[in-house]
Order: structure tokens, then C-alpha cells, then sequence
């Protein structure tokens, strides 16, 4: 905010700290319902997609002796790399992460080739969950994948849309059949 940003201007100190932290069976119904109706979305364009875990990217701040505050979005994207979690080592193995963002999922790919690590550009902070395929598959576009992920609430909209007038128009049929029998 603008306040501690002038505070950083005139002298303050300001740290910033990041946490990766396992969620496992703590994160919430709603962020698992949300995640994983994504993965059963990516699943069927990812050949062999498996689920890994759970896991929160958190940013905090703190400015002065003031108390740490979390951050869940920063003007821009930054670069984070998570260690693969030992259970979900394995060789050949091609690891994404789906970022769950105020009930939005979008799927980032692993922007580093070290096998241990998981490197992704964001810039929003909330519920992730780490994703891998056993098989080197081919490169996958995640930007046209998440396209069209976010296609679908449209495609819904229009079919319910079409359903309303399709009803309407049957309506004014048989109105019209009523006043034709009189």
C-alpha cells in the first residue's frame, strides 16, 4: 500500500520471507474441489496426468517493527522454485502446478530442467497443487490448455442462454396454437 511504501522511501526496513508449506489434508473442502475438478479438466489433455500433493506458496512482509502481513497478489510475476517433495521424485517424470487464485485454476509448467526442483513464474498467492506424468509426453501448451479450461463457463452460459430462448419460442408456439383454436 501507498502508506509503506512511503515508509520504505524515507529509511524503513521492509523484509519479505517465503514459505512453501504441505497442506496435505488441511487444505480446504472448497480449494479441493476447485483443484481437482481442474485436474479431471487437465487430465483428459495431459496423457498420464497424476496428482502429487497440495501445497500453499505464501508471501509475507513486514515493514519496521511492525507484524508480518500476508501478501495473496503482487503487481507482477515473480520466479519460485519448490523442491519436488522426495515421494514425488522419480526419473523422467514432467511436473506442473495448478494455482487456485480466488476460485480460478490455471496450470503453470516447470520452467527449470533440474529433475529436484519445480521452478514457476506467479504472482498470485493461494492454494497450488503439484501435478506430474510418468512418461515424457509431449510438450504441452499450458497457455492454449488453460484457454480453454476457461472456455467452458462461456460454452455453459451459451447453452443455458439457447435454452432460455428455445423455451420462449415454444411458449409462443403454443400460445399462438391457443389463439388459432378460439
Amino acid at each position: 500500500n501507498k502508506e509503506e511504501l512511503e515508509q520504505i522511501k524515507s529509511g524503513t526496513n521492509a523484509e519479505v520471507r517465503t514459505r512453501i508449506v504441505k497442506i496435505g489434508e488441511d487444505v480446504s473442502k472448497k480449494d479441493e474441489d476447485i483443484i481437482q475438478d481442474a485436474y479431471q479438466k487437465y487430465e483428459k489433455s495431459i496423457e498420464g496426468l497424476q496428482f502429487g500433493e497440495y501445497v500453499d506458496i505464501v508471501i509475507e512482509t513486514k515493514i519496521g517493527d511492525g507484524e508480518w502481513k500476508q501478501v495473496h497478489e503482487l503487481n507482477d510475476e515473480i520466479e519460485i522454485t519448490l523442491s519436488i517433495p522426495d515421494q514425488l521424485l522419480a526419473d523422467g517424470r514432467s511436473y506442473y502446478v495448478v494455482r487456485n487464485h480466488n476460485d480460478k485454476c490455471t496450470i503453470l509448467e516447470d520452467l527449470d530442467s533440474d529433475p529436484n526442483t519445480i521452478t514457476i513464474r506467479t504472482g498470485q498467492f493461494s492454494t497450488y497443487a503439484i501435478l506430474y506424468t510418468d512418461a515424457d509426453v509431449e510438450h504441452i501448451d499450458v497457455q492454449k490448455l488453460n484457454q480453454k479450461t476457461n472456455v467452458l463457463p462461456w460454452i455453459l452460459f451459451g447453452a443455458f442462454v439457447a435454452l432460455i430462448i428455445l423455451f420462449g419460442v415454444e411458449i409462443e408456439r403454443r400460445r399462438r396454437i391457443r389463439q388459432r383454436i378460439k
